[in-house]
């Protein structure tokens, strides 16, 4: 988690991108540990005093798996999560990178979230999930499996579908989602503008267009 924040970080320092106009909002304490503490996927660093907490679909091959997963998490000695990312893994089974993850979208019914650039990091890609990734939370967590497929645009190797998702697995990434959205954690992330200004650079599209939240909100 700290060495996806530090990358984050870099980026955005090196490509000087400024806040979006997204005014950020005090918020309560988060309960991370009442809301989180049981569930499967949550953990907690006791030497940096802090959590984390991930939903993932995973599918094994003989070689490989392909993990997709959102993870949050906070900083050290805070209660509100920091940062939310999407991640997709490619790894053989010693968990070294095999290959390289370029953009992944998720067919939900009729409609197509699709994130068409993503960071490379040492062991997966990744985009950061902020106000405009709500939409594909949203999506994800009133989905039924029946319904969704995944793709996933692999560097110089095309495209790998996912589709006839294993059940257990998907709820495992749902259930992150209607957590997510059920007790609100984003409205809890203190620095909203910053985080909003990640998600611009690696930004969501929505049916080929990308999401523009203030045209929407007209």
């Amino acid at each position: 988690m700290k060495k996806v924040l530090s990358l984050v970080i870099v980026l955005v320092m090196l490509c000087s991108i400024l806040p979006t106009s997204f005014a950020a909002t005090e918020s309560s304490t988060f309960d991370y540990q009442g809301i989180l503490g049981s569930r499967e996927g949550y953990s907690y660093d006791k030497f940096d005093k802090s959590w984390s907490y991930y939903g993932a679909y995973a599918k094994y091959f003989n070689d490989a798996t392909l993990i997709v997963g959102i993870q949050t998490g906070s900083e050290s000695n805070e209660s509100a999560p920091s940062l939310t990312t999407l991640y997709v893994k490619i790894v053989d089974k010693s968990g070294n990178k095999l290959y390289e993850a370029e953009s992944v979208e998720f067919l939900i019914g009729d409609d197509m979230y699709s994130y068409k650039t993503m960071l490379p990091t040492d062991t997966s890609s990744m985009v950061v999930i902020a106000e405009q990734g709500q939409l594909l939370l949203e999506a994800i967590a009133n989905s039924n499996v029946s319904d969704v497929a995944i793709r996933i645009g692999i560097k110089n190797r095309g495209n790998m579908t996912l589709e006839d998702l294993d059940s257990s697995e998907y709820d495992e990434l749902k259930e992150f989602c209607k957590v997510y959205i059920k007790y609100n954690l984003w409205d809890y992330c203190k620095d909203k503008d910053t985080v909003n200004g990640y998600e611009e650079l690696f930004p969501l599209y929505i049916n080929g267009e990308k999401v523009n939240l203030e045209k929407e909100a007209d």
